[in-house]
């Protein structure tokens, strides 16, 4: 591809207007629930900007003014058509790992769990982190902004698509190799509407089987899976860098404090907007085609051991040792009830509302 030779600083700009646990070895069938009204729900306006300069693309998220924490995805657009731009290099802490999207397939056939088909070639976020500790207090982390650096400069026109998973928002922009803005094809960052999934409805009951382990005085207690809070705002990192610098400071609670400030990294099993980086709908994703093999030990596509050694971690295990010889490798409740993983799904993607 001929290299852009554009090096004044060019800004574009398109408003889209759019509006695990164990549950015991014995798992339980999620409860029957009463029908309930089905409300619709419309994503969000999104503003997405986009500057150029050589090779390194900018890109700005907002939503009326604010920062967005959102799914991004880069294509070139060809004769009117888009297609996946993967010539980038991963941009800093934007994207937790390639290896983290959610399966393109149950049993082998499609999920449409957007982006799971092409998120591992051309997708990444604009803030890949929700929070920061400082002095022991959560400070947000997104500013709705990413630098990309490209390997190769199209000469076509790139086009940055917002909001696929995040059932929130919508958007996209297009720039050419001059920095004007590009005309999309239709439909491209247009709003859609989605049953609206909310805890206490919805995600309450298919927790119930959770809770022998993830409830008070469970085996895994310290992964509670009861309220909303539990997991959308429990910190999961903190009891353990707090149990550490216990050991490491006893009876000084100055120091105690001191240390555990230094750690300012956060962790919670529910990322709103996002399924990808929600260690909940990682460890409980269904992988039926996988489940009841030997592959099964392994992430859908690449990689290694779920989560280290100990077992087939997906949840609910079958086995939790780390001995990956008496592993039982059975499907899970999600393996065979696909449609609860698709309501969770879901309701993260919607931005886990209460």
């Amino acid at each position: 591809m001929r290299r852009c030779a554009l090096h004044v600083p060019a800004v574009v700009s398109l408003v889209a207007l759019v509006s695990l646990g164990c549950g015991g070895r014995d798992v339980k069938p999620s409860p029957n629930q009463p029908a309930q009204p089905s409300t619709q729900v419309d994503e969000k306006a999104l503003s997405v900007q986009l500057s150029r300069t050589d090779s390194t693309l900018r890109i700005s998220v907002r939503d009326n003014g604010a920062p967005v924490r959102t799914d991004l995805w880069l294509y070139t657009l060809v004769n009117g058509k888009l297609e996946d731009f993967t010539a980038f290099k991963d941009p800093d802490s934007k994207r937790k790992s390639r290896r983290r999207m959610l399966p393109a397939a149950i049993a082998g056939q499609p999920t449409n769990f957007a982006p799971a088909d092409n998120g591992d070639e051309n997708g990444f976020m604009s803030d890949g982190v929700r929070d920061r500790r400082q002095n022991g207090t959560p400070v947000s982390a997104i500013d709705g902004d990413v630098t990309v650096e490209l390997e190769q400069v199209p000469t076509t026109p790139l086009v940055v698509v917002a909001g696929i998973e995040d059932q929130r928002y919508a958007g996209a922009a297009g720039i050419d190799a001059t920095g004007g803005p590009v005309t999309l094809p239709a439909g491209v960052g247009a709003p859609e509407k989605h049953t609206a999934r909310g805890f206490e409805r919805d995600i309450k009951p298919l927790l119930e089987g959770c809770l022998d382990c993830h409830a008070e005085n469970g085996e895994a207690e310290s992964l509670k899976l009861v309220t909303y809070d539990d997991l959308v705002s429990h910190d999961i990192i903190l009891p353990k860098v707090q149990a550490a610098c216990a050991v490491e400071h006893p009876g000084d609670e100055a120091a105690r404090t001191a240390c555990t400030n230094k750690d300012n990294d956060t962790e919670y099993l529910v990322e709103p907007g996002t399924p990808a980086l929600s260690p909940l709908a990682r460890r409980t994703r269904p992988d039926e085609e996988r489940g009841a093999s030997a592959e099964g030990l392994k992430w859908f596509g690449k990689g290694g051991k779920r989560f280290g050694g100990h077992g087939d971690r997906r949840m609910p295990p079958q086995n939790t040792t780390a001995d990956t010889a008496d592993d039982q490798n059975q499907p899970t409740h999600f393996d065979i009830h696909p449609q609860d993983f698709q309501i969770l799904f879901d309701w993260i993607a919607q931005g886990a509302n209460r």
